[in-house]
């Protein structure tokens, strides 16, 4: 449409957003299946336009990512060979669609460009995308993005700073975000519906609740990985990472996908890690996201964060009905529940003190259950 009507705003587009532009539709071609480019035709009228306008680097970039494609458009070949003569570079063209003899037969494999730059656009391309509020960012373009986002700080910032990209587009930069963001996050991704895939699967049995009690009791980390992932019916155990401060919350979503009672997270949060028992905020906050979460977006971040697939079974009708099961867990649990939240009221106390008032506060709080408290 731009290049069929470039009195209403090709010309006039700013010089960045033309090698925005043209490089986007390069990769976007250029990575296309060799028999599905229906698009051939719309990228040589757009090629056409823009090529004009390259800068060097552009007109390079280009070059490249079209040398080893079959059938390209001999006038796309002839305007980079002439841009490139306005501009004094000498610009190799041995692409496909170029004489016969020097064409990559029709299929063959693309090898790596030999300067290294890579396939996809660069990550000042990408964030000139990110940062242009004006850019439709959608669709492959912004998974691309946000994958290459996972390894750049600032490409995650800028992308995360957007407000009309859909909150689980944004899911895999869940890490980056601060604090703020990552409510937000979890706001939106409960209010768009869209992880319905996750809203059957069941709860996990005692014995398996108390096996991750066991692991997080005695502080065996590698243990307690190993049967979380067990229990989501991973086949590898993520590199779960929960001691870093960064990664607290996944331990929380963690929990959560996997159905765990609220009271039995709780213990968890107070004994796999030291530093998380003592700062009484954290636990606070992990808390409120297990209260506040649904368990279907805890399953599509901790599917994006660590890019895996959960695989609990879905719900059958032996399975149905886990309420007795739950009720009994929940009511075993309840002791150490009620024990967690003095602790957390009373805040930050050496371990051997909470461990005393822990104790004693049970029959009180079985007391304040009874009596509906």
């Amino acid at each position: 449409m731009l290049a069929g009507h470039a009195d209403v705003g090709l010309d006039a587009m700013r010089p960045d957003l033309v090698q925005v532009l043209l490089r986007v539709q390069t990769d976007l071609f250029a990575g296309a299946p060799a028999g599905a480019r229906a698009g051939s035709q719309a990228f040589e009228s757009l090629a056409l336009a823009l090529i004009p306008r390259a800068e060097p680097d552009t007109l390079r970039y280009v070059a490249r990512q079209l040398a080893l494609l079959p059938q390209l458009p001999e006038s796309v070949l002839r305007a980079i060979a002439a841009r490139g003569q306005e501009l004094g570079l000498d610009i190799p063209l041995h692409a496909g669609g170029g004489s016969a003899s020097s064409a990559a037969p029709p299929g063959a494999s693309r090898e790596p460009i030999p300067d290294g730059t890579p396939p996809a656009a660069s990550t000042g391309l990408d964030l000139a995308l990110a940062r242009d509020s004006h850019a439709l960012l959608g669709g492959r373009l912004l998974e691309d993005m946000v994958a290459r986002a996972r390894r750049v700080p600032e490409l995650a910032e800028a992308l995360l700073a957007r407000t009309d990209v859909p909150a689980r587009s944004l899911a895999p930069l869940y890490l980056h975000a601060d604090q703020a963001r990552r409510a937000a996050l979890r706001s939106a991704m409960a209010q768009d519906g869209g992880a319905a895939a996750h809203s059957r699967l069941v709860r996990p049995t005692r014995e398996r609740i108390a096996a991750l009690h066991d692991a997080a009791d005695n502080a065996e980390n590698a243990a307690f990985g190993v049967r979380l992932a067990q229990g989501l019916g991973l086949t590898a155990v993520p590199d779960w990472r929960f001691d870093k401060p960064s990664r607290r919350d996944c331990l929380a979503l963690a929990l959560l996908a996997l159905g765990a009672p609220e009271e039995a997270a709780i213990r968890i949060f107070l004994t796999l890690d030291k530093p998380l028992a003592r700062d009484v905020a954290a636990v606070f906050g992990l808390v409120e996201i297990i209260r506040r979460t649904p368990r279907s977006v805890a399953c599509a971040l901790i599917e994006a964060v660590y890019e895996i697939s959960i695989a609990l079974p879905q719900r059958s009708a032996a399975q149905a009905d886990t309420g007795p099961v739950m009720m009994q867990a929940s009511e075993a649990g309840r002791g150490l529940g009620a024990t967690a939240r003095e602790a957390l009221r009373a805040g930050t106390r050496s371990e051997a003190s909470a461990q005393g008032r822990q104790i004693g506060g049970r029959e009180s709080a079985r007391r304040a259950i009874r009596d509906g408290g």
